[in-house]
């Protein structure tokens, strides 16, 4: 199972921008720490805490409407693939059924499936939409792993962030940290591997196979 932001494609540096862009309508100034806190969570959760330290009396759902509609804009002119994707999708697609499973909403994880034309990988596409606790609970893990037909334990997890892993690893899956720039000071120990990149991935996949029966 794939966690989607700064793990398949590099949309944490958009993520920060439209932050910064919502933070300066309440004439904010949001802080790398902040970012940090907010990295890996579920879009309401994240928010939460956005609103929380900036001292914005503004319900987390109105933010997460505006902030959409900011990262829409942005990915039509900025939405870059992270490097390795595309040779691990396609090493891993003939061999395992895949799922995506992320803690962005349906409208975001829908249009950079489709912009980065990533569909036809994918048995499973799960969105926080319906998921009614965030990462680091393991909720959205087990609801695709059953999406999935699958065992948790029959699952690899492939995520970039602290909460991703620890959601990873409650859930009962093989989770391979993959840190991207935004969560390299992130506690990842709780992984059962961290990597440098994607093509680390592949190949610590590759040595392995079969992990597991499933990969997601």
């Amino acid at each position: 199972m794939f966690d989607m932001d700064g793990l398949m494609v590099d949309t944490e540096r958009l993520y920060v921008r439209a932050n910064q862009v919502i933070a300066g309508r309440y004439g904010k100034t949001v802080t790398a720490a902040i970012i940090t806190k907010m990295v890996g969570r579920s879009t309401i959760a994240s928010l939460e805490i956005f609103a929380s330290e900036l001292g914005i009396a503004v319900e987390a759902s109105e933010l997460a409407r505006q902030r959409s509609l900011v990262m829409l804009d942005l990915m039509n002119d900025d939405l870059v693939a992270m490097p390795g994707l595309d040779e691990l999708l396609n090493y891993l697609r003939p061999r395992y059924r895949l799922a995506l499973a992320t803690g962005s909403p349906s409208t975001l994880m829908m249009h950079i499936v489709r912009q980065l034309a990533l569909e036809p990988f994918f048995d499973v596409l799960q969105s926080s939409d319906d998921i009614p606790l965030g990462k680091p609970d393991p909720a959205i893990y087990l609801r695709t792993s059953e999406r999935l037909g699958v065992r948790p334990e029959q699952c690899i997890v492939l995520e970039d962030s602290a909460s991703g892993v620890k959601a990873g690893r409650a859930a009962g899956c093989h989770v391979i940290a993959v840190p991207s720039e935004h969560t390299r000071l992130h506690d990842l120990s709780d992984a059962h591997v961290c990597v440098a990149d994607l093509h680390a991935a592949q190949a610590y996949i590759m040595e392995r196979t079969p992990i597991a029966a499933a990969l997601g």
